[in-house]
């Protein structure tokens, strides 16, 4: 299955907000791009395998890619993912 991946402003915006005070800005940058790159990855591989079990997310699909839950949904046609929010796996 090839998808095209679309990104909300809202996952961008939290995707943007990961920072580290241990890691450089550039570093930083690196990291947020290579955590895309997994994202989308995954979400090909994966596709409609793991519906969210989250009551707020529901009829929406989720992955777990390095410590954050990623949540997105599909078209009709299955053929764009539209990725609705990244969470931190500690966050409620």
């Amino acid at each position: 299955m090839s998808l095209t991946i679309r990104w909300s402003r809202e996952a961008l915006r939290l995707l943007q907000a990961i920072e580290s005070p241990r890691f450089s800005t550039r570093e930083t940058a690196e990291y947020r791009r290579r955590l895309m790159g997994e994202i989308e990855r995954k979400i090909q591989v994966l596709g409609t395998s793991t519906p969210s079990p989250e009551e707020q997310y529901q009829g929406t699909y989720r992955i777990l890619v390095e410590p954050y839950k990623v949540y997105y949904s599909l078209n009709a046609a299955h053929t764009e993912a539209y990725i609705e929010a990244i969470k931190h796996m500690r966050m409620q």
